[in-house]
């Protein structure tokens, strides 16, 4: 089982999870399809890395979790049960980009010249024109390269649509990523953004990245 704690009351009846579950190596390989997480309202569960033998060493598991408003602490379990019934995933494909809708929140995609995450509606109330632009197109950065926007997770409790760009300044080849992810239920969203420098052609001690997080 896994504890939940939270910095002070939960305040509300469902808050999103996301966790790394460890599994020993072993001949007899886990039925993703036969997990089930007690105490989540819906969960996802996908594999992130194996062992030499192919059975799964780690597994991302992304949930909204039941908990009682007044507590700062919820347990869940990991077990094997009978699958609830499938629910829609969060995001769909367009005819340019990507549309995220959680119940609370619609989000859209949209790639042209730039690239927007634009907010439709909270709450079945419409938002009118509010967009954040997830493309840079930043001289400081330098010269853009590629730009690429890829739907990098996606299931019934949460989505995301990366959008990754390579920007090239005198010798040195940089990745900005910026990603935009929702949960379901949630009227609220991320935004993530990094900054990594690939490779130059003078030897560097090596770039941290740089990590803002929005929740919006």
């Amino acid at each position: 089982h896994l504890d939940i704690y939270n910095d002070g009351p939960f305040k509300v009846e469902k808050v999103p999870a996301v966790f790394g579950v460890p599994l020993p190596s072993s001949d007899d390989p886990v039925d993703l399809k036969d997990l089930i997480l007690v105490g989540a309202d819906a969960f996802q569960i996908r594999p992130t890395s194996h062992w030499p033998n192919g059975s799964i060493r780690w597994l991302m598991v992304e949930a909204i979790v039941n908990v009682q408003p007044s507590a700062d602490r919820a347990v869940v379990h990991l077990t094997k049960g009978q699958r609830p019934r499938e629910l829609p995933n969060i995001a769909n494909e367009t005819n340019n980009g990507f549309v995220l809708k959680t119940g609370n929140c619609t989000v859209r995609i949209e790639e042209g010249k730039t690239v927007l995450c634009k907010v439709e509606e909270v709450e079945s109330e419409s938002i009118p024109d509010f967009s954040i632009q997830l493309s840079s197109e930043n001289e400081k950065l330098g010269t853009l390269l590629s730009r690429k926007v890829l739907l990098e997770n996606n299931g019934p409790v949460t989505a995301t649509v990366a959008v990754i760009e390579q920007y090239k300044l005198n010798d040195v080849t940089l990745t900005l990523s910026q990603r935009c992810r929702a949960f379901k239920g949630q009227r609220d969203f991320f935004i993530e953004s990094t900054l990594r420098e690939l490779f130059s052609s003078t030897p560097t001690s090596g770039a941290t990245p740089a990590l803002n997080l929005t929740r919006l």
